[in-house]
């Protein structure tokens, strides 16, 4: 899965007077839609959590769209203040609107960020996670080398350009919440401890399990996978 492995420990951007994100809004009227959930493109992955993270993320496997506010109108989910981030590219507008239209399971955005096109079709996946004891052992990505471990108590390590010590902490419904210590990278700035959310997604009959973390005092970010069977 060439995309989705891609930027955990390959980017260490600083989000160089961008927010810090996930300030959620649910100022519209109920309409019954249901907005959260994990969602897929092919390989292009969104995960909407209004409720309780406050977070937007969407990931083409090269690069993170991260957003500041999130609104709910109707069966529109309305983003404001989109941050681009990827290896070597930072790129962040506040007055960026992305209007996200549901339509049963399928949540559909055509725009354009930072100039280019942004135009998806997505579905929303079950809200399944793989249970933890399927997910005990060491995952290496063939690719790179890095490698995941997780065991029994759900602490994870994970071997990269930095060293992330952590925990998963509780489970919301279609993914964990993550809590990480980084240490050893090649920019100390990015040492720390970092929060986030680890969630499993399925690519050509490969399960992967992905993660993104962040620190919003750094305004520092990361994001990857590892390949499962």
């Amino acid at each position: 899965m060439r995309n989705l492995v891609v930027l955990l420990l390959a980017i260490f951007i600083t989000a160089c007077g961008g927010g810090s994100g996930g300030n959620a809004d649910s100022s519209g009227k109920e309409t019954g839609t249901k907005f959260d959930g994990l969602f897929q493109s092919g390989e292009v992955v969104m995960l909407v959590d209004k409720n309780n993270a406050g977070k937007v993320l969407i990931s083409d496997g090269t690069t993170i769209f991260y957003f500041d506010n999130i609104y709910t109108l109707a069966n529109e989910l309305r983003l404001t203040g989109a941050a681009v981030i990827s290896d070597g590219l930072y790129f962040y507008e506040p007055s960026q609107v992305v209007s996200i239209f549901y339509e049963g399971n399928t949540a559909r955005v055509s725009t354009t960020i930072n100039g280019d096109p942004f135009v998806y079709s997505f579905d929303r996946q079950t809200d399944k996670l793989e249970p933890l004891d399927s997910l005990v052992g060491t995952f290496t990505d063939p690719m790179t080398g890095d490698s995941w471990s997780l065991d029994s108590a759900a602490n994870l390590t994970i071997n990269a350009d930095c060293t992330l010590s952590g925990k998963l902490i509780s489970e919301v419904s279609f993914y964990h919440t993550v809590d990480v210590d980084a240490s050893g990278c090649p920019n100390s700035g990015f040492d720390g401890s970092y929060e986030g959310m680890a969630f499993n997604v399925t690519v050509d009959s490969t399960k992967y399990l992905a993660g993104f973390i962040y620190n919003d005092a750094k305004e520092a970010f990361m994001w990857g996978s590892v390949p499962l069977n």
